[in-house]
């Protein structure tokens, strides 16, 4: 049995937290999108003891109607109608149901489906 050098250095940690934040940031979607996004921030801040930094941040962005419990995106799409659900949708977007033939947005989603002409 090999034994193990112990605990990674807050270093190593910060680096690897860094590492992964940036891939993120460049492929979100391959990560999970926002949440993950999310929680890479949160341990990044609290590895680099910003926690209090990271919290004010995110009020800020509250308090500016910018985020709220559904993330950014969430903010958004109580703004910006065309990124609210269609029939058929989570909040996030995601089919959860067979769309509403007025969504094409989710319509459109759909592998193999065709727009229908109006």
């Amino acid at each position: 049995m090999t034994t193990s050098p112990g605990p990674r250095s807050s270093t190593e940690i910060r680096t690897y937290l860094k590492g992964r934040l940036n891939q993120a940031l460049r492929r979100p979607g391959m990560f999970g999108g926002e949440t993950a996004l999310r929680l890479l921030f949160d341990h990044l801040a609290y590895a680099e003891r910003q926690e209090t930094e990271w919290a004010r941040a995110l009020q800020s962005l509250e308090a500016r109607g910018a985020f709220n419990s559904l993330g950014v995106t969430g903010a958004l799409a109580t703004v910006l109608p065309d990124l609210g659900p269609c029939a058929g949708e989570s909040p996030l977007g995601l089919l959860t149901t067979a769309p509403s033939p007025k969504c094409e947005r989710s319509s459109a989603l759909l592998p193999g489906s065709r727009r229908r002409p109006a």
